[in-house]
C-alpha cells in the first residue's frame, strides 16, 4: 500500500510517498480503508519536531481519518465490514488503510 511519511522533522518538504506492507489487524482492531484524512494542528507540530519526540522519523503521520471498515479482528463486535467510521488513531493515518482499536472509532449513523 502507499503511505505518506516524514523522513525527518522539518517543513513540508520532508514528506515522501512510500510503499509499505498492508497492516495486519489484531483481535480487537479494525482495518479502515481511508477516504479522507485531516491535517490537524498536532500533525503540523509533530512534523516540525515540536511534539511526539518519542516516535522518530521515518514515520507515517496523520492523526484523523474517515473511511470504511474493510476487515475486523475476531474479538470486535461493535463494527462490521462496510461500516463508515471516523477515528483519531494518533499517527499513521496518511496511508491507504489503517488499523485502529475498535474502541477509538465511531460509526456514521447516517443521520448527518
Amino acid at each position: 500500500m502507499f503511505a505518506i511519511q516524514i523522513r525527518d522533522y522539518g517543513a513540508v518538504d520532508v514528506f515522501e510517498e512510500v510503499e509499505t506492507p498492508r497492516p495486519k489487524i489484531k483481535p480487537k482492531q479494525v482495518l479502515v480503508k481511508q477516504h479522507a484524512v485531516a491535517i490537524d494542528p498536532y500533525d503540523v507540530k509533530f512534523r516540525q519536531g515540536l511534539m511526539g519526540k518519542d516516535q522518530q522519523p521515518p514515520i507515517v503521520t496523520g492523526s484523523s481519518v474517515a473511511g470504511e471498515v474493510v476487515a475486523v479482528g475476531d474479538k470486535v463486535q461493535a463494527f462490521k465490514v462496510g461500516d463508515r467510521v471516523a477515528a483519531s488513531p494518533h499517527l499513521r493515518s496518511y496511508a491507504e488503510v489503517r488499523c485502529s482499536w475498535s474502541i477509538s472509532i465511531s460509526a456514521d449513523s447516517g443521520d448527518c
